[in-house]
C-alpha cells in the first residue's frame, strides 16, 4: 500500500483492513512477522504469521493497544490469529472485544451461540 502516512492513518481509522494491516506491518516486519487483515460484520480478523509462530500474549497486546489508539470506526471485535508461514491452520487464536463495542447491540443475541462471542464470521474465510 503506497499511501502517505496521514492518508494511511485516516483509512485505518475508517476501518480499511488493508490500511490497518499496513500500519501493523510497519512494526512487525522487522521481527519477521507479516500481517493480513479482513473485515466483516464489524469484526476485524487479523492474521500474523512468521517463520516462528508469533508469541500469543505479546501479539494480542500489540493488536489491542494499536486498535485502542486507532479508535477504528465500525469495528467492535478483533479476532487475532498466529501461525507459522506455510501452514494452513493457525497455532492460536484470541478474540478481543473493543471498548467501543455496544454490549447491548441487538445483533448480539446471547441465546444464539453463533452470534454470542463465537467466530466473527458466519463462514470462515481465509485471509
Amino acid at each position: 500500500m503506497s499511501a502517505t502516512p496521514g492518508k494511511l492513518l485516516k483509512q485505518a481509522k475508517q476501518g480499511d483492513p488493508k490500511a490497518i494491516a499496513a500500519l501493523m506491518n510497519r512494526s512487525t516486519q522487522a521481527k519477521g512477522i507479516s500481517v493480513k487483515a479482513s473485515l466483516k460484520n464489524r469484526c476485524l480478523q487479523v492474521l500474523l504469521e512468521g517463520d516462528v509462530v508469533p508469541h500469543q500474549s505479546k501479539t494480542v497486546e500489540f493488536v489491542r493497544d494499536g486498535m485502542g489508539k486507532l479508535q477504528v470506526e465500525g469495528v467492535e471485535r478483533v479476532k487475532v490469529y498466529g501461525r507459522q508461514v506455510g501452514q494452513e491452520t493457525p497455532v492460536w487464536q484470541e478474540e478481543i472485544v473493543l471498548a467501543n463495542a455496544n454490549p447491548f447491540d441487538e445483533d448480539g443475541d446471547d441465546q444464539n451461540p453463533s452470534l454470542a462471542g463465537g467466530d466473527c464470521f458466519s463462514q470462515r474465510q481465509p485471509l
